[in-house]
């Protein structure tokens, strides 16, 4: 693999970091270096730009790379990685391979199955596979783009329902025009064609939740409107499909606190509504409620019964009914409802309003839930870690039994935002860039093409992350630093060794210590003898039980040797020279450090002897800085280019975060100016030469 394709891999962002090991670079800085790190403005742009098959994503930040052949190592705080779906997938009920489509490069919010094995999404979203499209989009059961169907809201949709007989599919949103017409909000279009209908309730504001009654004569809509379908009605309202008139139904929500869920009784004689509302219906109901579907939207005393009854301690943000109409199912946030201590998701007799003994107990909020037409399992969706006493990462299905999480297992690496079951998938959506992804914490490992590998040494512990690695200079072994307390189940303190063919963890176990003990830098390689190092740099004060302030070198045993540069602070980045048989001849090192060996001579880098750890003797031009930190460090050939936090290199303007310097003598070259507008946290060199 090449440098460029390297690089690539080195990119950092926040929630969700995705990389695409194949892919050329986004931008180079200089002919052979490339600059990554978490610039101004970069995170949305970076998440923005697009992604194809083959690209990897885990469901947190990674920190550190290695490659070797064919195999690319990551390191970071993740506990799930896996391939990019874009914001939605169709997983198979049973689980398994994910059916190939075009990835949706945004938020998805609503979803809908076609009844043909496709399935229509909506969002905040441009492009799908590479097909420009914006908001909303068909995709065919071939698993492609329907490039006819191109509506293209003005906005985000937040909502969908198809009509019973497949020809009609309703959309809510903040848009103001789609599909070439002027539809405020919500529409009604062909489903084969995704041409406007004249069906115009023309809402004042958004329109965020769609419920089609079973007979489909009535479309139920939730949203932050005051008028719709040609009448005054706050939030909630009955629209007829003929005509898109409001209906006499009017429960009229309280104006403090919305309705954000709506469900309906399989025989469509009661409407399910939750949220953050105090009333609805003419009576002081809270935040869930079952009000008649004909009349004019009052509670009746059972109702107002049932409401009392099932009234949670939090808001409702989803809600389901069982196929025999028996149960409702009601998540959001909340510790109790139906009368019984229950954690963001519970199970409420549609009779009484009291709970059941379905309990999940997830670890966070769900957002969506859908179930299947056999009445089980439960599909939820959301924020959570863990749901019916298994670990799950926002998504799970759940026995309608006893609640427990069934062998479906397509974690994700985002909110969960809309859930749809047919026959044979369940539609998968939210504010995610991966589903299907596999347990990995801390580490893992993946082909040049994008392909995750089993390897899984299983990073835990302190606050479990994995911030530097390095190989041994035959490649068999991989270096771990960062900050655990265990991995492979072996007790480690923040450094381990790991056998890059089996995963398993070896016996090298220096450790370090001192209060937030962690490793930011490892690089390996040979000293004179040819006996394999490697060098250890971070935030410590003991290294293998030895007192040694953030930097030193360790053997192959675990064994600190006598090399100590006496830095006076934390270390961040190391890069190696070596002479023709492998020997390492320089040790680089970049941080935040203001001395070394007792000067001030030197600071935030600094180019070390390998056997007396005093400052190289040819380094006499060293390089004055303004600002603070060197967080990277890349070498190529005469030069070492340095990326950090710095505002200037030797007062020169628009030397700052990046700068270039000649490697036998630290000068700084005043030419190399590529300034960019944050912060560089990793770079690397183009092995080809370009």
């Amino acid at each position: 693999m090449s440098g460029r394709q390297y690089a690539r891999t080195l990119l950092r962002q926040r929630a969700g970091t995705w990389f695409e090991p194949l892919l050329g670079l986004v931008g180079i800085a200089a002919a052979c270096v490339v600059a990554l790190g978490l610039l101004a403005g970069s995170a949305s742009a970076i998440s923005n730009l697009p992604k194809t098959s083959g690209a990897i994503v885990v469901n947190g930040t990674v920190n550190a790379v290695v490659t070797s052949g064919s195999t690319i190592v990551f390191g970071g705080a993740f506990t799930a990685a896996g391939p990019y779906t874009g914001g939605f997938a169709s997983v198979p009920l049973a689980g398994g391979t994910l059916a190939s489509l075009p990835a949706i490069n945004g938020t998805v919010n609503a979803v809908a199955s076609d009844g043909s094995g496709g399935w229509y999404v909506g969002g905040s979203f441009t492009a799908a596979g590479s097909s420009s499209v914006t908001n909303l989009v068909h995709l065919t059961s071939g698993g492609g783009v329907d490039t006819a169907w191109n509506p293209a809201p003005d906005g985000q949709v937040d909502a969908l329902a198809l009509s019973s007989d497949k020809t009609t599919l309703y959309v809510g949103g903040a848009f103001a025009t789609i599909g070439g017409a002027t539809r405020n909000h919500i529409a009604a279009l062909t489903a084969s064609s995704g041409a406007v209908t004249v069906w115009n309730p023309n809402a004042d504001a958004t329109v965020t939740t769609l419920l089609l009654s079973p007979d489909g004569a009535t479309l139920y809509a939730a949203g932050s409107f005051t008028a719709i379908g040609g009448s005054s009605r706050a939030g909630l309202v009955a629209l007829a499909t003929s005509s898109g008139a409001a209906t006499a139904w009017n429960p009229n929500p309280s104006s403090t606190g919305t309705v954000s869920a709506l469900a309906v009784s399989p025989d469509g004689t009661t409407v399910y509504e939750g949220g953050s509302f105090t009333s609805i219906g003419g009576s002081a109901i809270s935040k869930l409620a079952a009000i008649p579907a004909s009349g004019s939207g009052t509670a009746t005393a059972a109702n107002i019964t049932w409401a009392t009854a099932a009234a949670p301690n939090g808001t409702v943000g989803a809600l389901a009914v069982s196929p025999n109409g028996a149960t409702v199912y009601a998540g959001g946030t909340f510790t109790s409802v139906g009368g019984q201590a229950r954690t963001d998701l519970g199970a409420i007799s549609a009779s009484t309003g009291s709970a059941t003994s379905w309990d999940p107990s997830p670890s966070d909020t769900v957002t969506a839930l859908a179930v299947s037409s056999t009445g089980s399992p439960i599909y939820a969706g959301g924020t959570f870690s863990t749901i019916g006493g298994k670990t799950r990462q926002d998504v799970a299905a759940l026995s309608a039994t006893d609640a427990t999480a069934t062998s479906w297992q397509e974690d994700t690496n985002g909110q969960v935002s809309a859930l749809a079951v047919t026959s044979t998938a369940v539609g998968v959506g939210g504010a995610l860039s991966g589903v299907g992804l596999q347990t990995r914490d801390g580490l893992a490992a993946i082909t040049t093409s994008g392909s995750l590998l089993d390897f899984n040494p299983d990073v835990t512990g302190g606050s479990a992350t994995v911030d530097a690695l390095a190989l041994s200079p035959d490649a068999s072994t991989l270096y771990v630093g960062g900050s655990f307390t265990s991995i492979g189940g072996q007790s480690r303190a923040s450094l381990a060794s790991v056998s890059l063919a089996t995963g398993l963890v070896g016996s090298w176990n220096p450790g370090v210590s001192g209060s937030g003990a962690t490793v930011n830098a490892l690089a390996s390689g040979k000293d004179a003898g040819g006996n394999v190092v490697v060098y250890v740099g971070g935030n410590f004060t003991k290294i293998a039980s030895t007192t040694q302030k953030d930097i030193g070198e360790i053997d192959s045993t675990g064994m600190l040797v006598s090399w100590n540069p006496n830095v006076n602070n934390v270390v961040n980045a190391f890069q190696l020279a070596t002479d023709s048989n492998g020997h390492v001849t320089t040790v680089y090192a970049g941080g935040q450090f203001s001395s070394v060996n007792g000067s001030t001579t030197y600071k935030y880098v600094a180019a070390l002897d390998p056997t007396s750890a005093s400052i190289s003797g040819t380094w006499t031009s060293r390089p004055a800085f303004t600002g603070s930190t060197v967080d990277a460090l890349a070498l190529s050939g005469s030069t070492l280019y340095i990326g950090g936090g710095f505002s200037k290199v030797n007062g020169v303007t628009n030397s700052g975060k990046i700068a270039a310097l000649t490697a036998s003598t630290g000068a700084a070259n005043a030419l190399w100016l590529p300034n960019p507008n944050g912060n560089v946290t990793a770079l690397a060199v183009s092995t080809d030469g370009s």
